[in-house]
């Protein structure tokens, strides 16, 4: 079947898995803070957190969660790995 799929003179390639948990622990982490999105904006709304001396950090955090662009790039990687991390998982 590879024969009949790649084309003339193409090098025949290897998946190859390093980690197999990578994918997985990649989409964990991203499907994680994409679904808690409500509870971000709790956190976000606690005005004593965004007065503390972590006010910095806190900043950036709350600029990442106030871009529109960041939710849907994270809907989009996760719709992208989300089937590669399934299969992995059963290799």
């Amino acid at each position: 079947m590879q024969k009949a799929l790649r084309k003339n003179g193409e090098k025949r390639r290897r998946l190859s898995l390093s980690i197999l948990t990578w994918w997985y622990i990649h989409e964990k982490c991203i499907a994680s803070v994409y679904h808690n999105k409500d509870i971000l904006a709790a956190i976000f709304s606690d005005t004593a957190l965004l007065k503390s001396d972590e006010g910095d950090a806190c900043d950036k955090a709350l600029a990442t969660y106030r871009d529109d662009e960041f939710w849907q790039d994270a809907q989009i990687v996760l719709s992208l790995i989300e089937p590669i991390s399934k299969a992995s998982r059963k290799i």
